[in-house]
């Protein structure tokens, strides 16, 4: 190689040489600490798993909206339905929220209540089951909705099913139900009330029931119990065989 060369070659490999030192020293710089590497993954885990509880709980609170909502609407035009069957009477809506969260429309009566009902003493003691009445949980009832009816003489507790609202011109409102029993069959249940008496018609796979409340008091009888045979059988009930015999 001559000598001219040479001259132009060293500057060449000086050069070359700097940059190779630059590199490796930056290469052999100081290592990131260990702890730094090891927290990373479980901060960016933490920050993820932050980021869906917070989604999950906006996504709780926006349903538990919705529903609330939904609740609200429901009750405000079951209020309107109950208002138009009683013109002249008004609801207060938590009143309404509260009877319907009850599931029967009677109770065994906190005290003594035989001096709300009237009844002969005779009479207050043949088999009447004195009740506190719900006249509002009665009230708040449509189509569909369920009422449980107790009955402690059996210790029997059964569920009717509303089917049908029928408001009379003399200011009284029907419900008609039905009480599917264990046995297949379908028992009707009826209440009729007016402005402070309501009036009841159950039957049960245990028999048949009458209900009568003056206000929010009042009683239930097996229909067995107030209308009882005399001893020797007799009665004054006319059978079809009767009729048919007197026309021939």
């Amino acid at each position: 190689m001559s000598e001219h060369t040479m001259k132009y070659l060293y500057p060449v490999l000086g050069l070359v040489l700097l940059l190779l030192c630059l590199w490796l020293d930056q290469a052999s710089g100081p290592a990131a600490p260990a702890s730094a590497m090891a927290s990373s993954p479980s901060s960016e885990a933490a920050s993820l798993s932050s980021t869906t509880s917070a989604a999950v709980s906006e996504s709780a609170q926006r349903q538990s909206a919705s529903a609330s909502d939904r609740a609200q609407v429901e009750l405000n035009q079951r209020i309107q339905t109950m208002q138009a069957r009683r013109p002249g009477e008004r609801f207060d809506p938590e009143q309404v929220r509260d009877a319907l969260a009850r599931d029967t429309a009677w109770r065994e009566p906190d005290s003594d209540i035989s001096a709300d009902i009237p009844l002969s003493e005779e009479e207050l003691y043949d088999g009447r089951q004195l009740i506190q009445f719900d006249r509002l949980k009665l009230e708040t009832l449509l189509p569909g909705d369920t009422l449980d009816i107790e009955i402690s003489d059996t210790g029997q507790r059964y569920t009717a099913i509303i089917e049908r609202v029928q408001q009379h011109d003399y200011h009284s409102i029907s419900w008609y139900g039905r009480i599917e029993g264990s046995d297949g069959q379908s028992y009707s249940v009826n209440f009729t009330q007016g402005e402070n008496l309501t009036l009841g018609g159950l039957d049960t796979p245990d028999g048949n029931y009458q209900l009568q409340a003056h206000g929010d008091s009042g009683w239930i009888a097996s229909s067995g119990a107030l209308f009882k045979i005399p001893e020797d059988g007799s009665t004054d009930a006319i059978y079809p065989s009767d009729v048919t015999d007197h026309q021939h």
